[in-house]
Order: C-alpha cells, then sequence, then structure tokens
C-alpha cells in the first residue's frame, strides 16, 4: 500500500516527518 501512503501525504498536509519516505514506509507497514 505504498502508492496509498503517497497519496494521502500529498492530498493531505502532513508535516516534514510523515511526508518523509523513512516515516511513511515505516507507517505504511
Amino acid at each position: 500500500m505504498k502508492g496509498h501512503a503517497r497519496l494521502q501525504t500529498r492530498d493531505t498536509p502532513l508535516p516534514a516527518a510523515w511526508t518523509r519516505p523513512s516515516v511513511a514506509h515505516e507507517g505504511d507497514e
């Protein structure tokens, strides 16, 4: 569900920490 998380980050104004690939990968998993 990597694409889903990427879309969410782009659709929603999340903090830089969240948009980061490292955090996104951990949270996505």
